[in-house]
């Protein structure tokens, strides 16, 4: 696949243009180059492999920096070049490829062909050692097509300065050339491309006069550093050191060592490099900081609000309490009103009459029936002390409930309203409804609040009635609850279940309910709705999940 990518052209071209590179390419973990700059080798060279160009380049480039062995590339007009790869690494030190930069051997062979000093005869040779020979890398003087085609063997006395050369050793001294020409000659070693730099004149030439021949001597030494010093110097600047010098600081930085600066001292591509990874650990340093000082806020704020959201649970349980002891109260008083006193007459004269009328006589039966309707009023005042209780079900625990039971008990809290204020209430349900797992004390308490509200707004309504309807499906029961009094109002329909929002007069109401019965539904996992046409009522719709 190719890869471009308008950053690394906008670079690494300049970067090819600044230090006169053939090309810059990058080649992924498997040895398939996937970018290259020189437009002209995109057909030759992208998604082809490096081992066609030169198998040890890729090899040791995955190791560290590493100088190729001089080539004739078939894809550049058979001219001489070589290439210096390194390893690339992404922050998690990860090897993730390998660059490859081709350099054109003609600007080093400028240098090595340039004969300034050297006279009639002299020359530099530049060569590698390969077995027992050595082979020269650059066409001669007295030989254009000696580059890989001229071996010098060690076994040879024309050999001896260039294997003196690639063996590491420096010196100078008498020899014969590859012509068999009697020479004077200076070596030494490139360590750094384990080449060997010989330079070297005819005797004929050198020995014509004693001074010309200290002069040879000592410019034919200065060549030879001077060379070896500028092809050092050239690789060394350009890509070596800064290259070495990125690689440390990136690695440290993958560590998360930011305390790392790269001194810029070049205004060149590699330069810029610098400069830009230094503003990016300035920019990581002030990220971090900015960074721990927000997760510090962020724990804090996480510490405030836990402990708001404990305040209001507590706040929340209060207030349906609070509700529920002021539905009790309001209950309690209907109640206490409509039947303590009769109560204890009833409860008095039948104790009374029933120790004095024997049983065969037929006022017996009328008496049993009284007792019966006390004992009605009592289990009335039972289910009123159930629902007002404090237990366990408060606490969160859940348990099996059945629907249409959890109704009708609270009819039975309601039965007093229901006769006194003539209430038609039509109940579209039976007992074999599925059950759902309920705090039960809450679930009454939605169910009263509810028809409480709906008794409420039947107040001065010419019809008086109240539905109710369950229906079920796979997952939820379904509660309706439907009343014909005035309705809500479309412009404060959405505000009912907001803590307290209410409508009626002051004294009369907390605007506590309906807020309250929105939060027991949640607990369960269920909705409530509310749909109203004004002057037609309106209908509470309860989803809750089966148990």
């Amino acid at each position: 696949m190719v890869f471009r990518c308008p950053v690394l052209d906008d670079q690494l071209k300049d970067f090819q243009r600044a230090y006169e590179y053939v090309d810059v390419m990058l080649a992924n973990p498997h040895g398939q180059i996937v970018y290259n700059t020189n437009d002209s080798h995109i057909e030759t060279d992208i998604d082809n492999s490096f081992y066609d160009i030169n198998a040890k380049a890729f090899i040791e480039g995955r190791k560290d920096v590493y100088f190729s062995e001089v080539y004739k590339s078939p894809f550049a007009g058979y001219k001489y070049g070589m290439f210096i790869t390194a390893p690339i690494h992404n922050l998690e030190n990860k090897f993730v490829g390998v660059i490859a930069l081709e350099v054109d051997m003609g600007h080093v062979y400028e240098l090595i062909l340039d004969r300034t000093w050297l006279g009639a005869t002299g020359e530099t040779l530049i060569g590698k050692c390969v077995d027992n020979k050595a082979v020269f890398l650059h066409p001669l003087r007295h030989d254009e097509n000696a580059a890989f085609n001229r071996f010098a063997f060690f076994k040879n006395k024309t050999a001896l300065p260039i294997k003196e050369a690639v063996h590491g050793r420096t010196g100078h001294g008498l020899s014969i050339d590859y012509r068999g020409q009697q020479i004077i000659a200076a070596w030494r070693n490139i360590k750094v491309m384990d080449w060997g730099l010989v330079a070297k004149i005819d005797t004929n030439e050198a020995f014509a006069p004693v001074q010309k021949l200290k002069l040879m001597v000592l410019a034919i030494t200065i060549v030879v550093f001077v060379v070896a010093i500028s092809i050092l110097y050239f690789f060394t600047r350009s890509i070596i050191k800064p290259v070495i010098n990125l690689s440390n600081i990136a690695y440290k930085i993958t560590k998360g060592d930011l305390n790392h600066k790269i001194e810029v001292k070049t205004f060149d591509e590699i330069g810029y490099l610098s400069d830009s990874f230094n503003k990016m650990i300035a920019s990581l340093m002030e990220f971090r900081s900015n960074s721990e000082i927000a997760n510090k806020k962020i724990t804090e704020k996480n510490n405030d609000l836990q402990s708001l959201v404990n305040q209001l649970k507590e706040s929340q349980s209060m207030l349906v309490q609070s509700e529920k002891m002021s539905a009790v109260g309001t209950l309690a008083a209907g109640i206490a009103h409509e039947l303590n006193n009769p109560l204890m007459v009833i409860i008095n004269f039948v104790q009374y009459c029933i120790k004095h009328t024997p049983s065969s006589d037929k006022k017996s039966s009328i008496l049993k029936d009284v007792e019966l309707e006390a004992k009605r009023c009592s289990d009335i005042v039972s289910n009123l002390l159930t629902f007002s209780r404090t237990g366990r079900d408060e606490d969160g625990v859940f348990e099996k409930a059945n629907c249409p039971e959890i109704l009708n008990r609270v009819f039975r809290l309601l039965d007093y309203r229901i006769e006194n204020e003539n209430i038609y209430v039509q109940k579209n349900y039976n007992g074999d409804m599925p059950d759902i797992q309920a705090n039960i004390n809450n679930i009454q308490q939605l169910f009263l609040n509810i028809l409480t509200n709906a008794f409420d707004a039947l107040d001065g309504a010419d019809k008086k009635e109240v539905n109710i309807m369950i229906k079920n499906d796979r997952e939820n029961v379904y509660i309706t609850i439907s009343d014909t009094g005035p309705g809500i109002g479309p412009d404060i329909i959405e505000n009912i279940f907001d803590p307290f929002f209410t409508t009626k007069a002051v004294g009369e109401g907390t605007g506590l309910g309906l807020s309250i019965c929105n939060n027991i539904v949640n607990e369960h996992n269920g909705k409530i709705t509310c749909k109203s046409i004004p002057d037609k009522g309106a209908t509470f719709n309860i989803q809750l999940p089966r148990y």
